[in-house]
């Protein structure tokens, strides 16, 4: 017997902040809503305090439907904490957590992590209880395809801990299913998703500073060079009076792994770019939207996305109605379409970025219409609700196969 919505009980294991965090945050608490609002129980579970959880000062409480708990009631550590108090907290929150996962007598569990301790008891758990655990997984595992083969073997080890797969491309649904060999039915393609609220609450400044927007991340998979490079070509073309560049995300951080970052700066300093191109650092997650809806356009240059992976970013940005310019890496043209909802060059085309943020510069009514559109794919193709009932009986399929 089929169950209806209201007897789905989950459970999301979740080691990252919560509600408010980073962009794993906002991808499950995207779909969690969905779910919740279609009539399920929603629990996320917080094994650990993590550095990032600073921002959240309640150890539980319920946003739109979807409850939240730490496990060890507290929701923030310092960066400094040892080891062994680190490791004290885990294995502290997931012996906690069975007590939750009884009490609210949850059906279906699912988890955002591949951790082999924790998943362990998790995979022992579900069987002896008989309901499903089934991971969202938005990359390839970290570091896959320079493993060794006895490394492999155990990544594939744990993966086949799960019952079923969320994912968010089809490049990883692909690779998941070779190394599994599980039936396609245990997959379910549920692509990058946004809050369709991120807005709500800031409005466009009216005698905001013209400028491009750029986010980036700290892996350098955004292309944050070509940004630059592009940005440049645009400045020449245009000739005088063009857009200013404010690049958010933590360059300190970068520069720390990555070389490129003297590049970086080193241009800049040799094209006297230095008051046209602004570092704004690290900016609270919840800053980044009223940044982003105040621009003239929002770039981003990825040459691939080695992850396999969508960029959470793009539909941030196409959800502030801002026109966006892209490189059509990944499987961004599955969805999007050159001057239609975006601005789309070939990876590397620099001469054609910048020709795509000069067309924004000069035709901002046209600009805008595009803009527009990108937000309603947004708000549609990138909104979790568009795919809730089918979620749902993707869940429901597990329970109902026992």
């Amino acid at each position: 017997m089929k169950k209806d919505n209201n007897t789905l009980r989950c459970a999301l294991i979740f080691l990252g902040p919560f509600p408010v965090g980073n962009v794993s945050s906002l991808r499950i608490m995207s779909y969690c809503k969905a779910l919740a609002k279609e009539g399920a129980f929603v629990k996320v579970l917080l094994l650990a305090p993590t550095a990032e959880a600073a921002v959240n000062e309640f150890k539980s409480g319920n946003v739109e439907g979807v409850e939240y708990q730490y496990m060890t009631n507290i929701t923030w550590k310092k960066k400094d904490t040892p080891t062994y108090v680190k490791f004290f907290y885990y294995v502290k929150g997931v012996l906690i957590s069975f007590k939750y996962l009884r009490q609210d007598k949850i059906n279906c569990l699912l988890s955002y992590h591949n951790e082999l301790f924790s998943n362990i008891f998790f995979r022992i758990f579900t069987k002896i209880i008989g309901i499903p655990f089934i991971i969202d997984k938005t990359e390839y595992p970290n570091g896959y395809f320079k493993m060794s083969t006895f490394r492999k073997r155990i990544e594939n080890f744990k993966l086949k801990m799960f019952d079923g797969f969320i994912v968010i491309t089809n490049e990883l649904e692909r690779f998941y299913l070779q190394i599994t060999n599980y039936e396609k039915s245990k997959f379910f393609l549920l692509p990058m998703t946004i809050d369709p609220q991120r807005y709500i609450g800031f409005e466009k400044d009216k005698d905001s500073k013209r400028y491009i927007a750029v986010v980036f991340g700290t892996h350098n998979r955004d292309g944050l060079f070509e940004s630059v490079l592009a940005y440049h070509k645009y400045c020449k073309l245009k000739g005088e009076f063009y857009l200013d560049l404010i690049l958010i995300g933590d360059f300190l951080g970068l520069c720390n792994s990555f070389p490129e970052c003297n590049q970086i700066l080193n241009y800049i300093k040799d094209h006297n770019l230095e008051n046209n191109i602004e570092f704004k650092g690290l900016v609270s997650i919840n800053e980044v939207p009223k940044i982003l809806l105040n621009a003239k356009c929002l770039l981003t240059t990825p040459l691939e996305y080695v992850s396999g992976g969508f960029p959470t970013k793009l539909g941030e940005y196409l959800l502030s109605g801002v026109p966006v310019v892209a490189t059509s890496a990944g499987e961004i043209e599955y969805y999007m379409t050159h001057n239609k909802n975006i601005f789309l060059s070939n990876v590397g085309d620099l001469e054609s970025i910048a020709k795509n943020i000069l067309f924004i510069d000069l035709n901002e009514n046209e600009a805008k219409i595009i803009g527009e559109s990108g937000k309603k794919i947004a708000l549609t193709v990138f909104n979790a609700e568009t795919y809730s009932e089918k979620f749902i009986e993707f869940l429901n399929s597990f329970s109902n196969s026992n």
